[in-house]
């Protein structure tokens, strides 16, 4: 039993994944960089490389390496040889090991891959120079900030947040879209339709301003001629009171006088002037 316990405890550590040709292959025939990086980062157990720093540092050597080695015409072999030796670089950056040792340590790895002739698994001097140019130029230059993200511990704070983007409306199909005769004729439709929203709403106010001026004339009237009526009917306490109000009773009767005169006049003209239309209109015909 005891022994039994101690191989169940005793499990073998799982080592990460490698670059496979199979999944350099997959790689390469990948053509969106975002899909390509989500497999990497899968195929090869990198985890959280949109969050985590040393995650995304792994992640982006890996890539390049991939990129550079496809650019120059490196075999799939030396492809992964190359994968390798950059992945030891990033250890070594892990380790807290100064640059010049980092240096040294791939002119060491380099040198003990190289041949004067083409050979699988080793690397011509032409190609140990393009080689050398590439970390020189790209993981070199940061290995200082390399160093620090895996040496340095930090607390990391992360949050989500929820962006609502509203998005516009899809267009509407080319087919349904007006020639320039229409769009010409959709403009005039508009502009009259405007123009004739504009008289309206002038007509309704001016109408509206009329009514409000017929209601005070009206009122005023009607205040002047109540005032009328209640001097007629007072009766005067003095001589120039009775004065007055004599007075002011005849101008009534004459303005009644001549408002039935003036009206029997307008009657008058108005029959004239239907016959002579009606007579004008008889010789027309």
């Amino acid at each position: 039993m005891e022994g039994e316990e101690a191989a169940a405890e005793e499990e073998p550590v799982k080592l990460p994944p490698v670059l496979t040709e199979e999944i350099m292959r997959a790689f390469y025939d990948e053509t969106d960089v975002e899909a390509q990086a989500s497999a990497l980062a899968e195929a090869l157990a990198i985890p959280d490389h949109t969050g985590d720093p040393r995650s995304a540092i792994k992640l982006d050597l890996v890539t390049n390496t991939l990129l550079f080695a496809k650019d120059s015409g490196f075999s799939e072999e030396k492809t992964l040889i190359l994968n390798e030796l950059g992945t030891k670089l990033l250890d070594i950056a892990g380790e807290g090991v100064g640059f010049s040792q980092a240096e040294a340590s791939l002119k060491k790895e380099l040198l003990a891959k190289v041949s004067a002739v083409e050979k699988p698994g080793l690397f011509t001097p032409a190609q140990v120079t393009i080689a050398s140019d590439y970390f020189a130029n790209g993981f070199f230059k940061h290995y200082k900030l390399y160093d620090y993200v895996y040496t340095e511990e930090r607390e990391v704070h992360k949050s989500k947040k929820v962006v609502y983007i509203e998005t516009a409306m899809p267009p509407p199909p080319l087919a349904s879209a007006w020639n320039e005769e229409q769009y010409e004729a959709h403009l005039i439709k508009v502009a009259e339709e405007e123009e004739a929203a504009r008289i309206a709403k002038e007509e309704e106010e001016q109408a509206a301003k009329e009514e409000a001026e017929r209601i005070v004339a009206e009122e005023e009237a009607a205040r002047k001629a109540a005032e009328e009526e209640e001097l007629l009917k007072r009766k005067p306490r003095t001589l120039e009171e009775a004065v007055e109000h004599s007075v002011r009773e005849k101008l009534t009767q004459e303005k009644a006088a001549l408002e039935a005169q003036y009206a029997a006049r307008e009657a008058q003209l108005l029959e004239k002037i239907a016959l002579l239309e009606s007579q004008v209109g008889g010789a027309a015909a």
